[in-house]
C-alpha cells in the first residue's frame, strides 16, 4: 500500500523539535518495506541534510516530493532532481499558474490539483491539459486529482475523463 505522509504538516521543515519525530519517522519507514512512502515537501532544499544515514542511492518504498503550484517555485525540482530517489514527483497542487516552461526531466510522476475550500483561487484547464500532455509525450505518469472547487476532489474527471496514473518506481535497495 502507498503511505501519503505528512498532509498536514512538512517532514523537512528545519525545527530543532523535528528532529526526533523525523528520526521516529524513518525508523518506521525502516522497518515498513511493504508500505511505499511518498514524502512531499515546500522545503526540498532541506532534504539531503535530513535524510538518514544509510539513505544511499535512495530506498525503494519511498518517493520524495516538491509542491509546485507555479513557476515563481520551479526551481524547488532543481533540489528534488538532486536526490537519489526511486521516484521524485511534484505536486502542481494547488495549480496557480501555467508550468508550461516547466523542466520535467528528472521527475517520474506529477499530479496536478486545483486548490479547494472556502475562498479558493480559480485554475484554468489548459494547465491541467498542457501538463497532461507534456507527461504522456515523456512517459511521465500522471495524475488528475481535481478542478479548482468549493470542497475537494469536486471535478474528478480532466475532458471526461479521469486520469490517476502512477509512476513505476526504478529499482534500488531496501532499508
Amino acid at each position: 500500500g502507498r503511505v501519503f505522509c505528512g498532509s498536514l504538516c512538512d517532514v523537512f521543515e528545519d525545527r530543532p523539535d523535528l528532529i526526533e519525530p523525523r528520526q521516529r519517522l524513518f525508523d518506521l519507514i525502516r522497518k515498513t518495506p511493504q508500505l511505499t512512502w511518498q514524502l512531499l515537501t515546500k522545503r526540498p532544499e532541506n532534504i539531503a541534510a535530513m535524510l538518514p544515514d544509510d539513505w544511499g542511492a535512495g530506498w525503494a518504498n519511498v518517493w520524495l516530493g516538491a509542491s509546485i503550484e507555479d513557476m515563481r517555485v520551479a526551481e524547488r525540482a532543481d533540489h528534488l532532481r538532486a536526490l537519489p530517489a526511486a521516484i521524485r514527483f511534484v505536486s502542481y497542487e494547488p495549480a496557480l499558474g501555467s508550468l508550461d516552461d516547466f523542466d520535467l526531466s528528472g521527475i517520474s510522476w506529477i499530479i496536478f490539483g486545483g486548490e479547494s475550500g472556502p475562498g479558493y483561487r480559480p485554475m484554468k484547464i489548459e494547465w491541467a491539459r498542457t501538463m497532461r500532455d507534456r507527461c504522456k509525450a515523456l512517459g511521465i505518469a500522471f495524475f488528475f486529482k481535481q478542478s479548482a472547487a468549493p470542497r475537494t476532489e469536486m471535478g474528478i474527471e480532466l475532458d471526461g475523463e479521469i486520469v490517476r496514473n502512477y509512476p513505476l518506481p526504478r529499482a534500488v535497495p531496501s532499508p
